[in-house]
């Protein structure tokens, strides 16, 4: 028992010690209107939280809050999402990862409240702007899987790059 707990501290202390933690987030609003028919208008929160085990993988946990109102129909979402990166590509400052994340999500429509869990692989790139700050960007859904279950459970699943940039920043420490 011993030797194990010394081999679980000292795994524990290497991944300290290359370790970073970061905090980042990004956030997006829209509005459209339509001659002769409802405006659009969105936005969304989305803060998180990550661990680089080391230049390559980083593990991190995102959530969020966003709404969209069309005419008088309100709906606000709800969002958690552990996700893992893979960077393959570095340069200097710039570098080119993918991201895995499982999504558990909760929709409010009016007094309705709808619930689904998906699976997204994303491309992403990151610049490093200076030590502690980096720009990062997400590139739609890459490929996706996802499946509702309001009282009418459905499956979808796809490749979806339309409208779904994402742009954010990290501080690093």
């Amino acid at each position: 028992m011993k030797k194990f707990l010394f081999v679980v501290a000292t795994l524990a202390t290497c991944m300290t010690a290359s370790a970073q933690f970061w905090v980042g987030g990004s956030f997006n609003f829209s509005t459209n209107s339509v001659k002769d028919g409802d405006a659009t208008t969105s936005w969304g929160i989305s803060p998180e939280v990550g661990y680089a085990l080391d230049d390559q993988i980083e593990v991190g946990l995102g959530c969020g809050i966003g709404g969209t109102k069309v005419g008088d129909a309100k709906t606000t979402n709800f969002q958690i999402a552990p996700f893992a990166r893979y960077t393959f590509f570095s340069e200097g400052n710039f570098s080119i990862f993918g991201q895995a994340k499982v999504a558990f999500n909760y929709n409010k429509v009016g007094d309705d409240g709808t619930s689904n869990f998906g699976v997204a692989i994303q491309p992403g790139v990151k610049y490093a702007v200076s030590e502690k700050f980096s720009f990062v960007a997400l590139l739609g859904q890459g490929l996706y899987f996802t499946s509702y279950s309001d009282g009418n459970t459905k499956s979808d699943f796809g490749v979806d790059f339309k409208d779904k940039l994402s742009l954010g920043i990290v501080y690093s420490f």
